[in-house]
């Protein structure tokens, strides 16, 4: 499953999790299921995979 396609702004492992990487055009989505099995695309480890 592409991330990006379903939600935008990616997810986010919880609500305090804060962007490392710049500004981010969309929200993320909070799951902490979702992130855990998607964890691999966090690349910056700040518990959102696949913002944007």
């Amino acid at each position: 499953m592409e991330l990006n396609k379903v939600y935008k702004g990616g997810v986010a492992r919880s609500s305090s999790a804060k962007n490392k990487g710049g500004k981010t055009k969309y929200k993320p989505f909070v799951s902490k299921e979702i992130y855990d099995a998607n964890k691999k695309s966090d690349r910056d480890n700040d518990m959102i995979a696949c913002e944007r």
